[in-house]
């Protein structure tokens, strides 16, 4: 779910906009994606997580993304920040996934998404664990990826094979 939720964030900002905070939640009996716009990110987490509170009472899960900054070895870069949400809201864990934005703005940066074009959002290494996840579960964490046609392009995946 994570890995879902983080590619449709990625692929949202291709054409070069800011990436509204945004949630996927699954209920016993679907899965949506619901967007938290705001004024600030910081004012459009809490109202998301206030809003999760409310959605995941009754069960269900949550994935929370949102824009940010990660510094490694003193280089700062933009990174989309991934957390699973628990019922109550707070965050049971969280990844970190650092990128370079697009440098295509307007009707270019849309007709990447038809085109290929250089220049669009490029991701920079692997997700980062925040603890308490290891590497291997923010690996595992990730793994729908793969079922997003923009994580397949931006990491490179092959698609998974379809029974």
């Amino acid at each position: 779910m994570a890995g879902v939720a983080l590619a449709h964030a990625l692929g949202s900002i291709e054409g070069g906009g800011p990436l509204c905070t945004l949630a996927l939640v699954k209920t016993s009996d679907r899965m949506d994606f619901v967007r938290y716009e705001a004024k600030t990110i910081p004012v459009s987490i809490v109202g998301a997580r206030r809003d999760l509170r409310e959605r995941l009472g009754s069960g269900g899960q949550a994935v929370l993304v949102y824009d940010g900054f990660a510094t490694v070895d003193n280089d700062r870069r933009d990174a989309m920040i991934v957390e699973l949400i628990a019922p109550d809201g707070t965050a049971l864990a969280s990844l970190v996934q650092r990128y370079r934005p697009s440098r295509l703005r307007g009707l270019l940066g849309l007709a990447r998404l038809f085109v290929p074009v250089h220049g669009g959002v490029a991701v920079i290494g692997e997700p980062i664990p925040e603890e308490p996840l290891s590497e291997s579960e923010a690996t595992a964490l990730t793994h729908g990826l793969a079922e997003h046609p923009e994580g397949r392009r931006l990491y490179h995946l092959a698609r998974p094979d379809v029974a």
